[in-house]
């Protein structure tokens, strides 16, 4: 974790954070990802994709969700991991944060399953806001 002398939130903003109390609001539920990946092995990959600086950004829906843990298939690698995993909020709220993108879920031969992100519910968002 970094600390700064200055609370940057104060004079840049802060990107917002929440969640929805029932995980059947999260199925197909629009969002969107933002990092920087290390390596990205798509064939259509843009330019610079893949370098650890440049940011890349991948859409898609929610599948499903639990308690903690949220199910997709946004496209995902190496340091995008520790993501938000946010969607725009209504009129000018601006980007919300409604979960933290996690790893890939395989099976027993390793093939890839679902993506995972860490759903933030009532206790993480507590949590977060006493860091803010």
């Amino acid at each position: 974790m970094l600390e700064f002398e200055e609370n940057l939130g104060t004079h840049h903003g802060y990107m917002g954070f929440g969640y929805y109390s029932s995980t059947l609001s999260y199925i197909n539920l629009f969002v969107i990802s933002d990092g920087y990946p290390w390596a990205y092995d798509a064939v259509d990959a843009p330019q610079g994709i893949g370098d650890g600086f440049t940011m890349y950004e991948c859409s898609g829906s929610i599948g499903h969700s639990s308690t903690y843990v949220m199910f997709h298939e946004l496209p995902m690698t190496s340091g995008q991991s520790g993501s938000p995993l946010w969607r725009q909020g209504a009129g000018s709220s601006g980007a919300i944060a409604f979960g933290v993108m996690q790893g890939e879920m395989t099976d027993s031969n390793d093939n890839p399953l679902d993506n995972l992100a860490l759903r933030i519910d009532p206790s993480l968002y507590n949590l977060m806001l006493t860091f803010r």
